[in-house]
Order: structure tokens, then sequence, then C-alpha cells
């Protein structure tokens, strides 16, 4: 006998990290999307140098965890496999809607602006979302990662055409090569889309220097 799949909605608790206070107009939020093996408590760190009396910053922790090394020890998570690849995708973006909407529910006032982040795995989960969500980012920053080749571009043109994605990525980071990271820039660019190119010297991390830039960019814009 062959087996026959199936799927089920199924409702789970999902946990995410802030950083900022709900209390106050015109604050803004900052959707976060963590790499692969991190967690959202440690990721939302690198942020500390960007939250203050008008930021908040909200990292959604993937919704698959596992141990790092064997059956015990220190746990990572991941935003998806290439196992049932497709409804982890539609998983996610109506996770990033959830949180998004959830923090918006509990603000004062509607954000002046809504940035999603995205680092190493998390720049797909973020152009995915921008693509196929229902909440709109009014900027996304791919930060040390790649746009996925796959991503409906025809939706992501249509919902950025008057916004910027922002590229960023340390000259020396050893997970995402610069034949990737071109490539990744070019099938933004091919659909006459606007974008900006930051290089930093280091690796594949994020300097608070350069987010502290990025962020006075961003409000500038």
């Amino acid at each position: 006998m062959t087996p026959n799949e199936h799927h089920i909605k199924t409702p789970r608790t999902a946990r995410m990290y802030t950083l900022g206070t709900f209390d106050g107009k015109g604050k803004h939020l900052w959707i976060v999307a963590h790499g692969y093996r991190h967690l959202a408590k440690d990721f939302i760190n690198f942020f500390q140098p960007i939250a203050d009396e008008k930021t908040i910053v909200v990292a959604p922790e993937g919704l698959s965890r596992f141990y790092l090394n064997g059956f015990a020890g220190p746990v990572g998570a991941t935003w998806m496999t290439r196992e049932d690849r497709v409804n982890e995708i539609y998983d996610y973006v109506e996770y990033l809607d959830n949180v998004t909407e959830c923090m918006i529910e509990r603000l004062d006032a509607p954000p002046s602006r809504i940035t999603a982040l995205g680092f190493s795995q998390g720049c797909p989960t973020i152009t995915r979302w921008a693509a196929m969500g229902s909440v709109q980012p009014d900027d996304v920053v791919l930060w040390g990662g790649d746009t996925p080749t796959d991503l409906d571009f025809a939706a992501y043109t249509e919902r950025m055409k008057k916004k910027t994605t922002r590229f960023v990525i340390g000259k020396n980071d050893d997970v995402i090569t610069k034949d990737v990271f071109d490539l990744s820039v070019k099938l933004i660019k091919d659909n006459g889309l606007a974008t900006t190119e930051t290089y930093f010297e280091g690796g594949h991390t994020i300097p608070s220097d350069v987010l502290l830039q990025l962020k006075q960019d961003i409000s500038n814009h």
C-alpha cells in the first residue's frame, strides 16, 4: 500500500522577544528575523543600540527548534527546511503577520514606520513575507543573506515599487559569498526596484555602528 500524505492546520505557541516600550506615539517598529541556529533571545541583543523611546524591536523565533549537537545541549531555531517547504513558508508568513498585528495592537498609536530586517536565513523569510503577507513593511533590509530565486517577484515588485530594499554585508562574510550576494541584488534590481548596498569591514555579524547608520539612513529617507 502507498502511504497518502495529508495536512492539517493546528494552533501552537510561538515565542518572540522585544526591546523598547509600547507607550507613546510615533514608534518605529522593527521586525527582525534571525539566522539559522539562532534563538530570538540572543539575536535581539544585536539591536540594543537602536532601541530608544521611539523605536521598538521585535524578534520572532523560528517555529522549529533543534539540538545543535546531537540529542542534548544548546538549542537553535530555524525558519524552515526543504521538507514540506511550501507549507512551512505559508506558516511563517502567517506567523509574521500575526506577530506584527499583535505588536501594532499593543502600541498606543499605529507605528510611524515598519522596517523588516532579515539576517542570514532570515533574509528569504523576510522577502517572502514582504511579497505574500497581509502586513506591509515600509523597508526591507537583507543583511548577510540572499534573495530566494523562487520568490514571487511579481508580488514583491508590486508591493515594493515605491520602497527600498537595503542590502548589507560584511566584506569578510564567510557564509554568503560575493557571487550569491551580487545575484541577490541583481534579482531585485532587474525588477526595477530601488536598492542600496552597504559593505562593512567584518564578517557574518551585525556591528553596532553599521546598524546605527542604517537606522539613521532609514529615518532620513
